[in-house]
């Protein structure tokens, strides 16, 4: 099973690997995306390295790979069934589809829905809530909630991640 999320912007001139990744350092979290992933053009896996203590399990290291599948493209204004009202201006959409079982790709999803709701005058949809985050500071209070539930099944050895060695 799938979850499926969608950002809308307004502006991608910001949306840069470096400017995401210095977003999530500024909220706790170290992750590099992969060098190759052009974020505005290419479709498919997008790889993201991520370290962090805090989900170390037994012969595990600190480092993991996780990510999500992009599918970058132009915003059309009767894309769907979209409420124009919510999403209003958007030049671009970037939609997004994780793993239901793997937390960390929702984590990622959210750290960059929170950067374009920031950086780009985003809106973040969370397709299974059937939710539109406008303002960044609620989707934080999000990722902090699934930061708890991942160091939580760390410390009891539950915690379903891929150790990172080298990009694929």
């Amino acid at each position: 099973m799938s979850l499926e999320y969608t950002i809308y912007l307004k502006r991608t001139d910001t949306l840069t690997k470096k400017a995401i990744e210095e977003y999530a350092a500024s909220i706790g979290l170290s992750i590099t995306l992969h060098p190759d992933v052009q974020l505005i053009s290419d479709e498919g896996f997008c790889p993201i390295c991520m370290k962090d203590d805090r989900f170390v399990q037994k012969g595990s290291g600190n480092l993991f790979l996780t990510g999500f599948e992009l599918f970058p493209s132009e915003y059309e204004e009767d894309m769907e069934d979209q409420p124009e009202s919510k999403v209003k201006g958007s030049s671009f959409v970037l939609d997004l589809c994780c793993s239901a079982v793997d937390s960390f790709e929702t984590l990622m999803a959210y750290v960059l829905g929170a950067f374009c709701i920031k950086k780009c005058d985003g809106v973040f949809e969370d397709l299974q809530a059937e939710r539109y985050y406008h303002d960044s500071a609620e989707i934080e209070q999000e990722i902090e909630i699934i930061l708890e539930e991942l160091i939580s099944e760390a410390k009891h050895n539950r915690l379903r991640m891929h150790k990172f060695e080298r990009w694929i």
